[in-house]
């Protein structure tokens, strides 16, 4: 019942901030819907412009208040850390952004504030967050020179918080998905799936995954084998179905659209 109850209460204001590529996370036990990207008018096959919204919502038991964000982006990462919400990159009508900045719930106040955190070294959308404590990390995405390769980290509990950039992802992906998680010794980084835009117009998806230790800055293949995906009866290492969500999948092609046509 209390699933259901909490469901309820999200559908009735879901269609307020029905969008893509939000900012999301959660800060002190409230729920941050800010930014994204719709289509109000109409949709993109029928001529709908998009609008990059301007607006962060927060969900706080059985309400849903709406704040001006300030900042009209959509389609960056996101990373929760003690602090608040980290946003990082994303873009707007202009194209890729440098933007990095957290918003936090002032409970006294009732209200959402956003502090400008140190700017990525270059623009990035559509790349992947996760943090550990307090330092986030940053992988992947794409702006309108190349798909990047890159994984960054900033330490936010440092006197002078600076972006770092760290050993080179397996291959340039943008749209993957980037957690941390024990592996029951120590925490990694997982990395999986993604696409890669390329010179024709189709994006080429990836199914494989990496793993990345902070430690020793090296990275690990952790991709399920032709085998693994095939068998019946053969169960893959435990780190794949205990710990992680893992795609399987071939690889496929997917045409890439240009920004103002996506959702």
């Amino acid at each position: 019942m209390g699933r259901c109850r909490q469901a309820a209460r999200i559908s009735r204001w879901l269609p307020a901030t029905r969008r893509c590529g939000a900012f999301t996370g959660v800060h002190d036990n409230v729920l941050i819907i800010a930014g994204g990207a719709n289509f109000p008018e109409a949709k993109p096959w029928a001529g709908g412009a998009k609008v990059y919204r301007n607006e962060a919502y927060v969900m706080r038991g059985d309400t849903v208040e709406s704040f001006p964000l300030g900042r009209p982006a959509a389609y960056g990462a996101s990373a929760a850390v003690p602090d608040g919400v980290v946003c990082i990159g994303g873009e707007n009508a202009s194209g890729p952004l440098p933007q990095v900045f957290l918003l936090q719930w002032q409970r006294a106040q009732k209200r959402v504030i956003a502090k400008n955190l140190p700017p990525l070294p270059f623009p990035l959308t559509n790349a992947c967050a996760t943090a550990i404590g307090s330092t986030v990390y940053v992988a992947g995405g794409e702006n309108n020179d190349r798909v990047s390769d890159a994984l960054m980290s900033i330490d936010l509990s440092a006197p002078n918080p600076v972006w770092k950039e760290l050993a080179r992802m397996p291959r340039a992906l943008s749209h993957s998905v980037l957690v941390a998680q024990s592996d029951g010794s120590k925490t990694k980084l997982y990395l999986i799936g993604g696409r890669a835009r390329t010179g024709s117009g189709i994006s080429e998806l990836c199914s494989g995954s990496w793993s990345y230790d902070p430690g020793t800055d090296h990275w690990k293949d952790i991709s399920l084998s032709t085998t693994q995906k095939a068998s019946q009866t053969y169960p893959p290492p435990r780190q794949y179905y205990r710990r992680q969500l893992h795609p399987g999948g071939r690889r496929r092609q997917r045409r890439h659209l240009p920004p103002d046509r996506i959702p």
